[in-house]
């Protein structure tokens, strides 16, 4: 009985499990043979069928891919911007320790918690606190030298800032119909294996023809294939964190800061390890992709996060890319 429900599953909505990449690759395999047997009518009405659902998932899969794409190249200019002003507040410091040394109460009021709480937070967040700063170098006759400089800057950051905002908003994209053309692409494969099982009733193994087998299974033991796995992942106010998500030297890892001020991270052998080389850094909003064997696999097993802020825990997403 048990053997006989597993033909009652549609195969193709399980097996995939939600696994884009092998959806698309599935429908692919199946309408490509349904057009090449095209000569038999049946084959050709499931043809007709299948077409245009096909076309339909695609191209909301294609629309999906772009709008990722320009969701984190916007975010990665922002960020990549953040890198030279950084570098500039550096040296910006440096004149202004020249005419007010620091903890006095002028230099208080262009740092009032300190250089680098101006690049922290949110981007939002970022735009204002520098937006303050530059307001208050401005005012100081004694900064003159880095005014046109500081104030160049900051309308940058905001060019930056509002090209993100127009990226974003022109690409935004609603994964509803996504989905919703997904599950009707896996009802169709499933009734063409029906029909096609059908067709072929004197030799059923020439249904094979039009799926890729590998994709497909019975029963969990049956299931070789790998799969995407993601993780959320809490890091606490001030403290270090151990992923739960374990490193091998042949995977690839996508690390997404989910928080709004920059974490680090590294490979580990035990839970409890310190980092033995400097901790890689991660900035608000990005994503790196990174491998096993940087992060020291197979001697580190333990992906580990620092959330240096001591007023904000933290998140990060992990996926398993490869």
């Amino acid at each position: 009985m048990k053997r006989i429900f597993h033909y009652l599953i549609n195969c193709f909505l399980i097996a995939v499990k939600r696994n884009h990449k092998k959806m698309a690759k599935q429908s692919t395999r199946n309408l490509e043979a349904l057009k090449a047997y095209s000569s038999n009518p049946e084959i050709e009405a499931l043809y007709v069928k299948t077409e245009p659902l096909h076309a339909n998932y695609h191209s909301l899969l294609a629309s999906w891919i772009t709008s990722k794409s320009y969701r984190a190249g916007s975010v990665q200019s922002f960020n990549d911007y953040l890198k030279t002003v950084r570098a500039k507040l550096e040296d910006w410091e440096l004149q202004i320790r020249l005419k007010f040394k620091k903890n006095t109460p002028t230099y208080k009021t262009i740092f009032p918690n300190g250089r680098s709480f101006i690049l922290e937070g949110t981007q939002e967040e970022i735009i204002s606190k520098f937006t303050s700063f530059r307001e208050v170098v401005e005012n100081l006759s004694d900064l003159n030298v880095i005014h046109v400089e500081v104030k160049a800057t900051g309308l940058e950051l905001e060019a930056v800032y509002g090209k993100k905002n127009e990226k974003t908003q022109s690409k935004s994209f609603s994964t509803t119909e996504l989905e919703q053309a997904y599950d009707l692409m896996g009802k169709a494969l499933y009734f063409n294996m029906l029909q096609l099982a059908c067709i072929f009733i004197d030799d059923t193994s020439k249904v094979e023809k039009f799926f890729d087998m590998s994709l497909l299974r019975t029963s969990d033991k049956d299931d070789d294939t790998p799969t995407e796995t993601s993780l959320l992942v809490n890091i606490p106010i001030n403290s270090s964190s151990e992923s739960g998500f374990f490193i091998t030297v042949i995977g690839k890892y996508l690390i997404m800061n989910r928080s709004a001020h920059s974490l680090q991270f590294y490979g580990a052998a035990t839970a409890t390890e310190l980092p033995k080389t400097a901790p890689r850094e991660i900035l608000p909003g990005e994503e790196i992709e990174v491998s096993g064997a940087e992060l020291g696999a197979p001697a580190n097993k333990y992906l580990i996060f620092i959330n240096p802020s001591t007023t904000t825990a933290a998140q990060v997403e992990i996926l398993e890319v490869e």
